[in-house]
């Protein structure tokens, strides 16, 4: 992503500013990723909440930049970096938005000294994240994901090096 904003004929790349494109950028993560799982508002978080206020985030907006329409979050520490959500808006999807989004994600982590970053993905996404260079390293059990992600559906980590 070059500077701040990448723009192509169908979106906006960039990091939401006001408080309304955070609202609707935490919208869009609820409505794609908890609440098909019956999860309740506020889930759509990191936690500890620390990492989503020092996280690295990325909307996609829609060329009049009113609407957001994708959303990746991600953060780091001094030992790793990690993808911590990635989603787009249903009308939006399968137009390689959710590839632009990951890459402007992972180009800001290079950008802070990541060298690799890991996530964990849904057994229904993980063929997407291997197209992106993701590597399956572990299936979780029901009981390791309940006790790493607080959710009872299974996750497969995947690792990247950048």
């Amino acid at each position: 992503m070059n500077g701040a904003t990448e723009q192509s004929k169908s979106y906006i790349l960039r990091a939401p500013k006001t408080i309304e494109e955070f609202e609707e950028y935490y919208h869009l993560r609820y409505k794609v990723l908890r609440e098909p799982l019956g999860e309740p508002k506020g889930t759509e978080t990191a936690r500890p909440l620390i990492n989503e206020l020092s996280g690295i985030h990325v909307c996609a907006f829609t060329p009049d930049g009113k609407k957001v329409i994708g959303a990746a979050m991600g953060f780091m520490s001094k030992d790793y970096a990690k993808v911590h959500a990635l989603c787009v808006h249903e009308e939006y999807q399968k137009l390689g938005l959710g590839r632009a989004l990951m890459n402007a994600l992972e180009a800001k982590m290079k950008k802070r000294g990541a060298t690799s970053v890991y996530l964990n993905s849904r057994t229904n996404t993980e063929k997407f994240y291997q197209k992106l260079g993701y590597v399956s390293v572990h299936t979780m059990t029901q009981e390791e994901a309940i006790k790493i992600t607080g959710m009872s559906i299974i996750f497969i980590r995947m690792e990247k090096k950048l």
